[in-house]
């Protein structure tokens, strides 16, 4: 529940309401994926780093040594214990202000295709492109793809295959304020790209390829 699963793979429940550490005995484990390039578990307290009530780092679970950190003090996310059904969650953007985790990029990270979820509450509306997750860095080109709010208020997730021309799979509706909501997106074949809100079908878009560029993962 809760988390993002990338078949390249990656898993991480970043901005995700969790309950327990996932992988205990007996239970699925993110490690059993063939190639996982990194696993992220927020419920872990072993795996975070605090900052008084912030996180400046999420420990990669892996065993690729691929952490999740942000050293600067103000652009740390905020943790909160029992927010949303009495489960913890990651918010990076809890005042308006956006904060992040970043992972540098590394050969792991190039994803030619993937499957992703994430379970997102949007607590505050940044005024522009709210990212969400993925690889994009618009200096030096280095856009390679990720799940964001756009600036019609909307989900939808983008690729790009040169690092600059964006091609985007928009889903239907607005994005409301304090409403938890299920996102989707993945390629569905080396063509097409998905993109759905609460399982639906509501955006798919074309695409050659995805850009392998050095953008961190946020």
């Amino acid at each position: 529940h809760g988390r993002k699963i990338m078949r390249s793979p990656l898993s991480s429940p970043l901005s995700s309401p969790l309950s327990s550490p996932i992988g205990e005995a007996g239970s699925f484990s993110p490690r059993s994926i063939t190639g996982l390039a990194a696993w992220y578990d927020v419920s872990d307290g072993a795996s975070l780093t605090f900052n008084s009530t912030r996180i400046s780092a999420v420990a990669d679970k892996s065993g690729n040594g691929n952490n999740q950190v942000n050293a600067t003090a103000n652009q740390q996310p905020l943790y909160v214990a029992g927010a949303i059904n009495g489960l913890p969650v990651i918010y990076c953007g809890d005042d308006g202000t956006t904060r992040y985790l970043s992972c540098p990029d590394n050969a792991t990270m190039n994803f030619t295709e993937f499957a992703a979820f994430a379970v997102v509450q949007r607590k505050a509306d940044l005024g522009a492109n709210e990212n969400i997750f993925g690889k994009w860095k618009p200096t030096g080109n280095l856009r390679e793809f990720r799940m964001i709010v756009n600036n019609s208020e909307a989900y939808a997730g983008q690729v790009t295959a040169d690092g600059s021309s964006v091609r985007a799979a928009n889903t239907s509706g607005t994005i409301s304020l304090n409403v938890s909501e299920i996102w989707d997106f993945s390629t569905t074949d080396t063509t097409h790209i998905r993109s759905a809100r609460n399982h639906g079908t509501d955006g798919t878009q074309t695409m050659t390829s995805i850009f392998a560029g050095a953008a961190p993962l946020n």
